[in-house]
C-alpha cells in the first residue's frame, strides 16, 4: 500500500528548471529609487553592513561588527578560548558574533562594546565610519529622515545638520521628529547606559516594547504611513536573521504587509548571501531586492548629481509660487503666511481681475519663483474641469505657451471658443517653467473637501489628484504623478513637516 508521500508525489511535477521570479531590473531600481527620493518619499534604513573600520596606520578595511569583536578579544581576552572555526564564525557573522562574546563576557560586553567605538570623550574614534559610497548618497539625497539599526551617532558623525533620536523603549515615543534627523531604531549606547540593541539578546528585549501598545514608535510609525502620505521603506546593508528582519517591519509599517503598499527595497552587499525563505518573505510583501549595493547607490547619486537641483539655494526673487481659486483666498493667505513665518519669500496675488498689467505679474511672478505650489480644493478642480477639456487644449496649441508669451495668455483666458480659467494658464505656464527641476511643485491639498466629479461625490485627497494626473490628465503629469503632496487642513492647516532651508534661495 502506498504511503500519503508516495500519492503526493505522484501528483505533483518535478520541473528541472526553478521558476523565474519578476523583479525589477537593476536599471529600473535605480530609477524608482531616484524617483522616490526627489518626490521626499523615500526613508534609508541604513544597517550594519554599512559602517566599517579603517585602521589608521594599515589603512586596511573591515565591517565594524568584525573590528568590535577583534577589538574586545585582543584587549580583553579573559581566558577566552575557540577553534579555529568558532573563531572565524564569530568575527564574520554580525550578530551571532557579538552573541557568543556576550555570552562569554557577560554585562562587561557592552563596556567593552563602548570602549572599542568611543574615545575618551564618548565620541566616535578615528577610523570608525560610515562607507564612503553611502555617505554620498545620503549627502545627495538630503533625506528628511533616516533610520539606523546603529546604536551610535555614527552617521550623525559623517553628515552635517542631523539631529538625532533614540528609540527609548521604556518612554511614550509620539513627539513629532525633527526634519533631517536620524532615527535609531535600538537605542544608544553611552557609558552610563550600556544596554541597547546591539546583539540578539538586548535586541529581543527592544522588540518586545516596539510591539507594545504603550511604547510602539508611533512618531516612527505616523511619519512613514501617515494618512495618504506613505513612504517607502530602502534597507541598506541588513544583515540582521531573516526572524528578526520580519519582526522590525511591522512597527515601522502599521499596515497589512502583504498588500500593495508594503512595497520597499532591501539593497544588500553582494558578499551576503540571502536566506531563501527571507527572498520569499520579502516578494511576497512586494519588496524589490538587489545584491550589487555599492553600485546601485553609485547609480542613484550619479543620478540625483545630474539633476537640477535648488538645494544650497537659488538664484529667484521668490522661494514659491503659490496658485489658487479665488474662491480660496483665506486659505492661501493663510499659507503665505506661515511660509513667510519660516523665512521663505513667497508670491501671492489675490487680486480677481484678468486684464492688463495682472497677468504681466503672473508671468513674472512664475517666472521669478523657484517653486509651484498650488492649493488644490473643489474650487481649483472646477476651474479646470468646468472648461473645454485640458487635453484639448494642449493637442490643439502643443506647448506653444510660453511663460513669456503674454498674449497667448490673455487668449487663452479671454477667447470664448477656448475659454481656459486663470489657473488653467498657470499650470500651463508652470509645466513650461519647473519641467527640468528636482522639485517642480509642491502641491498642497486642502483635504476632505468633497467634489463632484462625472455625477459621483469624490473626497479629494492627494490619491486622487494624482489619479486625475495620471487617468484623466485633468492636471499636469509633470506637475503632480509622483510627486509629493501635502495635506493643507482648516482646523490645523499645515500639519506637515519640511526641510524649509532646503527652499530657500541665496538672497
Amino acid at each position: 500500500m502506498k504511503s500519503i508521500l508516495d500519492r503526493i508525489r505522484q501528483k505533483v511535477h518535478i520541473i528541472d528548471t526553478p521558476l523565474e521570479e519578476e523583479h525589477l531590473s537593476g536599471e529600473e531600481i535605480v530609477s524608482d529609487i531616484t524617483r522616490l527620493i526627489v518626490c521626499r518619499n523615500l526613508v534609508p534604513v541604513i544597517c550594519e553592513d554599512m559602517f566599517e573600520y579603517i585602521n589608521p596606520i594599515t589603512n586596511e578595511k573591515q565591517p565594524l561588527q568584525s573590528y568590535i569583536v577583534e577589538y574586545i578579544l585582543t584587549n580583553h581576552p579573559n581566558n577566552v578560548c575557540y577553534t579555529e572555526k568558532e573563531l572565524w564564525e564569530i568575527l564574520n557573522n554580525g550578530y551571532y558574533g557579538l552573541s557568543q562574546l556576550h555570552n562569554k563576557y557577560g554585562y562587561k560586553f557592552y563596556e567593552y562594546v563602548n570602549k572599542a567605538i568611543l574615545d575618551d570623550n564618548n565620541k566616535i574614534k578615528e577610523g570608525i565610519q560610515l562607507k564612503t559610497e553611502v555617505k554620498e548618497f545620503l549627502c545627495k539625497g538630503q533625506f528628511p529622515l533616516i533610520v539606523t539599526t546603529s546604536c551610535f551617532r555614527i552617521i550623525e558623525n559623517a553628515i552635517d545638520g542631523y539631529s538625532s533620536y533614540f528609540y527609548d523603549p521604556n518612554s511614550i515615543n509620539d513627539t513629532v521628529l525633527n526634519c533631517r534627523c536620524v532615527y535609531h531604531l535600538f537605542g544608544e549606547s553611552k557609558p552610563n547606559r550600556p544596554e541597547c540593541g546591539i546583539d540578539d539578546r538586548q535586541i529581543l528585549k527592544y522588540l518586545c516594547k516596539l510591539y507594545s501598545t504603550d511604547y510602539a514608535p508611533k512618531n516612527l510609525a505616523s511619519y512613514i504611513s501617515n494618512n495618504h502620505d506613505r513612504r517607502t521603506l530602502m534597507f541598506l546593508g541588513n544583515n540582521t536573521p531573516d526572524w528578526l528582519f520580519r519582526f522590525m517591519l511591522p512597527p515601522m509599517y502599521p499596515i497589512d504587509l502583504y498588500s500593495e503598499v508594503g512595497k520597499g527595497f532591501y539593497i544588500k552587499s553582494h558578499e551576503r548571501k540571502t536566506d531563501a525563505h527571507l527572498k520569499s518573505f520579502l516578494r511576497d510583501i512586494k519588496f524589490e531586492t538587489e545584491d550589487n549595493l555599492l553600485n546601485v547607490i553609485k547609480q542613484i547619486t550619479l543620478k540625483l548629481s545630474t539633476r537640477s537641483n535648488i538645494q544650497g539655494g537659488h538664484n529667484k526673487k521668490y522661494d514659491f509660487f503659490i496658485s489658487h481659486a479665488s474662491e480660496d483666498n483665506q486659505y492661501a493667505r493663510e499659507l503665505k503666511n506661515i511660509l513667510e513665518s519660516h523665512g521663505l519669500k513667497v508670491w501671492y496675488d489675490e487680486i480677481d481681475i484678468i486684464d492688463g498689467p495682472y497677468w504681466q505679474r503672473i508671468i513674472d511672478g512664475i517666472e521669478q519663483s523657484a517653486i509651484f505650489m498650488p492649493l488644490v480644493s473643489s474650487a481649483y478642480i472646477n476651474k479646470i474641469t468646468k472648461k473645454k477639456e485640458r487635453v484639448r487644449l494642449l493637442n490643439k496649441y502643443g506647448y506653444k505657451v510660453v511663460p513669456h508669451d503674454k498674449e497667448i495668455c490673455l487668449k487663452l483666458n479671454k477667447d470664448s471658443e477656448i475659454g481656459m480659467s486663470g489657473v488653467q494658464i498657470e499650470l500651463l505656464l508652470a509645466e513650461s517653467q519647473y519641467v527640468n527641476q528636482d522639485v517642480p511643485s509642491i502641491p498642497v491639498v486642502l483635504s476632505d473637501e468633497i467634489i463632484e466629479l462625472l455625477y459621483d461625490d469624490y473626497t479629494i485627497t492627494p490619491e486622487l489628484v494624482e489619479k486625475m494626473a495620471d487617468d484623466s490628465k485633468i492636471f499636469p503629469e509633470k506637475l503632480f504623478q509622483g510627486i509629493q503632496m501635502y495635506k493643507f487642513k482648516k482646523n490645523n492647516p499645515l500639519g506637515f513637516v519640511l526641510d524649509w532651508n532646503r527652499y530657500k534661495g541665496n538672497g
